[in-house]
């Protein structure tokens, strides 16, 4: 989907504020948030894809005025929800619950058939890429292409920044899920998946400095061949 959440290149927003030293979790809820969405999507309670689309959905006000990990701990709370895992009255009680007693304990318990899940899911997402057999890809590393111009109604990996540009497939990496999450829908089958790279004059225009570039990871529904009669002024390969 086209929200606020895609700000790449959007002008308005400051500096990227850089911290030095900065530590992995500013605070113990951040760690424990992170745990938890771990679990939830290393289970397929709530699944990766799906929990980024709910992220992309928080009100634009929400989004920009929250802290990464507030915005993933927001996405936790409307997902789940919605599944029906949890009630708005049930958080209501606990909120309140811990409000007026800070200092009590939290729940904790652990269930070794879900770690092993988790943590099973854990090592296959860095698991050699599969083949399907009988399917080739469609490019191959110097290929010209321009990335699709497309407005999907859910999750997509595509930036809008990077539609209608003419990139060059350099790498390819195997057949991967395809991540474009749509209302509900579960992930789509498995697709090519490229590194292309992107002059930077061609992404954001002259105000570029020149010969730089950057390289996206993309799907090969996202791509379409460059044709012969738009070649003029696509970038080189090098």
């Amino acid at each position: 989907m086209n929200g606020v959440h895609d700000m790449g290149g959007m002008h308005g927003f400051g500096r990227v504020a850089r911290e030095e030293h900065e530590p992995v979790f500013h605070e113990p809820w951040e760690g424990r948030e992170h745990g938890m969405r771990f679990i939830l999507t290393a289970t397929q309670l709530f699944p990766l894809n799906e929990f980024r689309y709910e992220v992309e959905r928080l009100d634009p006000v929400v989004y920009l005025n929250s802290s990464y990990y507030a915005r993933h701990l927001e996405a936790l709370i409307a997902g789940l929800i919605d599944k029906g895992v949890i009630t708005p009255e049930e958080l209501a009680e606990r909120s309140a619950h811990y409000a007026a007693m800070p200092h009590a304990s939290i729940a904790n318990t652990t269930n070794p058939a879900i770690m092993a899940v988790a943590e099973a899911r854990l090592h296959a997402r860095f698991s050699p890429p599969r083949e399907l057999p009988g399917v080739t890809q469609r490019f191959a590393p110097g290929d010209q292409i321009r990335a699709r111009v497309m407005h999907p109604r859910g999750h997509t990996r595509l930036p809008r920044y990077l539609r209608g540009k003419r990139g060059i497939v350099r790498r390819c990496y195997g057949f991967f899920e395809f991540p474009d999450h749509e209302l509900g829908d579960p992930t789509g089958p498995l697709q090519p998946l490229y590194s292309v790279e992107f002059e930077m004059q061609e992404v954001w225009g002259e105000s570029a400095e020149p010969g730089e570039a950057l390289s996206a990871d993309l799907w090969e529904s996202y791509l379409e061949p460059v044709q012969p009669d738009d070649v003029d002024g696509s970038p080189d390969a090098r």
